[in-house]
């Protein structure tokens, strides 16, 4: 069955609920409903098959949404492409994926994006079609259909019939991930998967009926793609966009939407609570406040409850996923909520294994494996990848540290390959990034390995400070020699106006490493 099935069934439910909110415009859950039906019509009147490849490179604009429950209405796989890619990249997505139509926002940001896109189908044999999203006038529309026309009819029931056709491992999303380690590779999410993830979630209470939700990420992440939105279509809850994010702009958001809900990494709530003037602002209808995709000091937790006074849920998941895998339970301890990203949802099971793949001992530190209905098939025409993080017995093997107590909670400790060793000691930048967190004059911070001749691998601090405090590369070594072991201080401290973020809001440790 379609997950678009969703839209409908809540369409039928609450028509008049509003289920998008965009730069002013309000979309009901009817509306809504009725516009995807006319875009599948045009997508099914153009000859695209079922599986078929739409690649959407689009900002969070409810043409979006609206293009993405369409495609997946019409049985076609969603590619999604963050704005902020180079054209190379772009084009490496598009010929991976094997797309066969792009649609385009035309000018986002002072950008030409219709005549970079056109430019890439010159270069591209199987993109067939360019469609213009944004309804802006120009020297390219005579080359791309443009987005009002798939609106032009609907035939409900040509499109009912081919979205009951689909099967439950029929593929939704190609989602690419960011590609930290190499190229980026497509991890394959079907109608199932979503389905599966929806209802965990909405069991969970991670999304409730009624809930007015901010998007501060990207639609082409899947933080936005499915983490949010999915849920958000199965209890029937509103989208209100944000175009970019703005850490003041959403807290203004936040308080004239009445927003119930949040979701997105460290970063992103770090500048939020460092607005100028935070507390003139109304936050009072937040309710819960996730946060995720990145390592979480027990430190922001404790400061999001006692400033924002609400739930705070330090949740696990990734593309591969298909969604959140961790959920807070009520009866959590302070500690717990603090200090650890929760316990495995119901349906889903969490281990930690040592390099030989054998699960280790409570406490002990190693690779986190999940195994769930939401686990992708596999990376697109990469079985040499697949074979490498998923087994026979549907395990996926994250490439993520942590460790599991005796009582079942996980505390995410980094990622493997983020590791460095240094005089023979391994050291998680994670652990070394918490224990910098804690020192008042510092906003943000990342470390890294960097080569060192004697002793392998040294780490490098990267360290924003906040506005009007100094400190010495000296002094950030002793505020850290208290805490961690020697070995695992930071041997270079470098000051920094800010760190090189991804569309996502995370730290882009890659681009450091280049750097450096």
């Amino acid at each position: 069955m379609s997950i678009s099935e969703l839209l409908r069934l809540t369409a039928r439910q609450q028509p008049a609920v509003e289920a998008i909110v965009d730069r002013g415009r309000r979309i009901t859950y009817a509306e809504f409903d009725r516009a995807v039906d006319s875009i599948a019509t045009g997508l099914l009147r153009m000859g695209l098959a079922r599986a078929d490849r739409a690649a959407l490179w689009i900002p969070n604009h409810a043409e979006y949404l609206l293009v993405y429950l369409a495609c997946l209405r019409a049985g076609i796989v969603v590619v999604p492409i963050n704005i902020r890619l180079a054209d190379d990249e772009v084009q490496y997505v598009l010929e991976h994926s094997g797309a066969s139509v792009l649609f385009s926002i035309d000018e986002f940001q002072g950008q030409d994006f219709l005549a970079r896109s056109l430019a890439l189908k010159r270069r591209i044999a199987g993109l067939g079609r360019v469609i213009a999203v944004g309804g802006k006038s120009g020297p390219h529309h005579s080359e791309a259909l443009a987005y009002d026309e798939l609106l032009a009819a609907t035939d409900s029931a040509a499109v009912r019939e081919r979205e009951e056709q689909a099967e439950d491992s029929e593929l939704a999303l190609i989602i690419y991930t960011s590609g930290t380690t190499g190229r980026p590779k497509g991890a394959m999410v079907s109608h199932g998967a979503l389905r599966f993830y929806a209802g965990r979630a909405a069991a969970a209470g991670l999304f409730r009926r009624g809930d007015r939700i901010l998007l501060m990420v990207p639609f082409a992440t899947a933080a936005g793609s499915i983490i949010q939105t999915i849920p958000a279509l199965h209890v029937g809850a509103t989208l209100v966009l944000m175009e970019v994010f703005k850490a003041e702009r959403s807290l203004e958001m936040i308080q004239s939407e009445r927003i119930t809900c949040l979701a997105g990494p460290p970063t992103i709530y770090i500048l939020q609570l460092n607005v100028a003037g935070f507390e003139r602002y109304d936050l009072s209808t937040l309710e819960r406040v996730m946060v995720g995709a990145a390592p979480v000091t027990p430190e922001l937790v404790a400061e999001l409850s006692r400033r924002l006074a609400v739930q705070v849920v330090n949740a696990y998941g990734a593309s591969e996923t298909a969604g959140l895998v961790t959920w807070m339970p009520p009866d959590a301890s302070v500690e717990q909520r603090t200090q650890t990203s929760g316990t495995p949802m119901p349906g889903y099971e969490i281990k930690i294994v040592d390099a030989g793949r054998r699960q280790v001992e409570p406490g002990t530190t190693g690779e986190i494996a999940v195994r769930g209905g939401s686990i992708m098939k596999g990376y697109f025409r990469d079985e040499e990848q697949t074979a490498k993080v998923l087994d026979n017995d549907g395990w996926w093997y994250s490439g993520d540290l942590g460790r599991i107590d005796t009582s079942g909670f996980l505390t995410i400790e980094g990622r493997q390959k983020e590791m460095y060793i240094r005089g023979g000691f391994n050291v998680y930048p994670a652990e070394v990034e918490a224990v910098l967190q804690q020192h008042p004059a510092i906003l943000m911070s990342a470390v890294i390995g960097v080569p060192d001749p004697v002793l392998g691998e040294k780490g490098r601090a990267f360290v924003v400070l906040r506005e009007g405090s100094r400190l010495t590369a000296d002094q950030v070594r002793e505020f850290c020699r208290a805490k961690i072991a020697d070995y695992k201080l930071p041997d270079q401290v470098v000051f920094r106006a800010s760190l090189p973020l991804s569309g996502l809001g995370k730290v882009q440790k890659s681009r450091l490493v280049e750097e450096s």
